[in-house]
């Protein structure tokens, strides 16, 4: 095969996702723009496009505030959608809670801010909605960049309480331990409303197997006030330029590419396309004429994700997370042999949109780029200046070539459908566990008389 995949190409939909168009927070006005800038290139392509919209909300950070008198003014980023202090913000005694332990959240926490260091985990969560603190500014833990940007997924406020949060730097953090102040004033105002938030979709009919589905996507969204370059419009820019591709070379299988929106909001996208599947999955399987031997749904025939999430480090090494069985291992470790595509290649439950879809049984095969740049992932410092055309060029190449080989042209479909146990342990202690999220709600079936 004569390989079409265009770094120049590439590049320019990355620039123009991360630089002409910048943040793309989930539910916003960017984020549109960006999804309708990506759904004309798929049908300017000549696949079958739409949009699929989802409920979400949109939020603006109005202040971000942390001073005392020791410290002065404090570089801070609000958590997004945690709860609002009053206009002229809390000032309170501290708890310093830095070595981690839930010892630490004791009764005396109540109507003070606590400076806790590092993640908060489910003890610590449980303590501190028990005991009610003014607010949490939280220490991140890499050294020499600014404070993240993260955002408290919507489905949170039935289950944990919602203090007014913040996070620093953690060379700010340091300051602020040296200095022990005992008091501190905080503030987080924020504009919530409900929104919408939509996938991207352009499919491309199978010539000779069009029942066979194939998922190649990445999200387009960003984080607040960031144009988030390498995550993950460069992973999008490399959907696009194979969407693009694949329109020339055709395929015998059907390929479903994807732009999902609001990943960065907790999979929200991805958990929705998938949710829908199963949906009709259910009440398909219901009917009286459904045969488990003989028939397949629409979810049945989803025979593998191809998730790209995190690309275009002009320095960094490649790697994909698994979430599938030893079929897909064996199939990759081969494939990057033989091409010379250097790839680590490991097991395990990856935070993207593929994860989602492994959920309801389709392996899914999470592609990603590491470089020292990812340090600056989640904050505004992730832009084109850390990217190069050729770093996306090479990884889509290698991408392309799989797709063509074992999609677009092989006679029969060359792995199984299947996830192995432990990949489901994992998947399934990924959502209960770290997204906190009921991946079975809303999917009742009817009770059998």
């Amino acid at each position: 095969m004569k390989n079409l995949f265009s770094g120049k190409a590439s590049f320019e939909f990355l620039n123009h996702l991360s630089v002409n168009i910048g943040a793309r927070l989930g539910g916003s006005r960017e984020e549109k723009k960006a999804a309708y800038y990506i759904l004309e290139r798929f049908k300017e392509w000549g696949l079958k496009s739409y949009l699929q919209e989802f409920k979400t909300k949109d939020f603006s950070v109005k202040k971000s505030f942390i001073t005392s008198r020791e410290t002065g003014d404090i570089h801070c980023r609000s958590y997004g959608l945690c709860s609002n202090t009053p206009t002229k913000g809390i000032t309170s005694d501290i708890v310093w809670c830095l070595s981690g332990s839930p010892l630490e959240i004791t009764p005396d926490i109540k109507n003070k801010i606590i400076v806790r260091y590092g993640a908060l985990d489910d003890k610590l969560r449980k303590k501190m909605d028990e005991y009610e603190p003014a607010g949490v500014i939280v220490i991140g833990s890499s050294r020499g960049t600014k404070a993240l940007h993260i955002e408290r997924l919507e489905e949170w406020d039935k289950i944990l309480a919602n203090q007014p949060t913040l996070m620093i730097s953690y060379d700010d953090g340091l300051k602020l331990v040296k200095a022990k102040p005992k008091k501190m004033t905080i503030i987080t105002e924020q504009d919530i409303k409900p929104s919408t938030s939509q996938n991207v979709i352009g499919e491309l009919k199978g010539g000779l197997y069009p029942e066979e589905i194939i998922v190649v996507c990445g999200h387009y969204d960003s984080i607040w006030e960031g144009s988030g370059a390498s995550d993950n419009a460069g992973g999008t820019a490399i959907v696009m330029e194979l969407a693009r591709i694949f329109s020339i070379h055709g395929s015998k299988r059907t390929i479903r590419f994807i732009a999902f929106g609001s990943e960065e909001r907790g999979l929200n996208g991805s958990r929705y396309y998938i949710k829908e599947l199963a949906k009709k999955d259910k009440k398909e399987k219901e009917k009286k004429e459904y045969i488990k031997i003989w028939d397949k749904t629409e979810l049945d025939n989803h025979l593998l994700t191809i998730n790209i999430d995190v690309h275009g480090a002009l320095l960094g090494t490649n790697h994909v997370a698994v979430a599938g069985c030893s079929d897909h291992i064996v199939g990759m470790q081969l494939l990057s042999k033989e091409l010379g595509f250097k790839l680590d290649i490991k097991e395990y439950a990856m935070s993207s949109d593929g994860t989602s879809l492994a959920y309801h049984g389709i392996p899914a095969l999470q592609f990603a780029r590491s470089s020292p740049s990812n340090n600056v992932l989640h904050t505004e410092e992730d832009t084109i200046s850390w990217l190069d055309r050729q770093a996306l060029e090479d990884y889509g190449r290698f991408l392309e070539i799989l797709l063509f080989r074992w999609v677009s042209c092989s006679a029969e479909f060359p792995l199984e459908r299947k996830i192995s146990d432990e990949n489901v342990k994992k998947i399934k202690a990924y959502f209960l566990k770290h997204l906190k999220l009921d991946m079975e709600a809303g999917l009742e079936t009817k009770k059998k008389k």
